[in-house]
């Protein structure tokens, strides 16, 4: 998953950051790090966003990342 992916899911879920980094052990200023692909999305801080999709019955397969 990628920053632009992350993004597209979080519009999914319908919250803002503030509100995705407060279910998450990090802060909003990461989230936007990894949204604007300033660093690497952890693979368990990924984990933990495809468990809150699945929790809210949202479907997401992850697609190859595009340039």
């Amino acid at each position: 998953m990628n920053g632009k992916q992350l993004k597209e899911v979080r519009s999914l879920i319908g919250w803002n950051q503030e509100r995705l980094s407060a279910e998450l052990p990090c802060s909003r200023e990461s989230l936007s790090k990894y949204e604007n692909n300033v660093h690497p999305l952890p693979p368990e801080i990924k984990e933990m966003i495809l468990d809150v999709l699945d929790y809210k019955g949202i479907p997401y397969k992850e697609q190859e990342p595009t340039p």
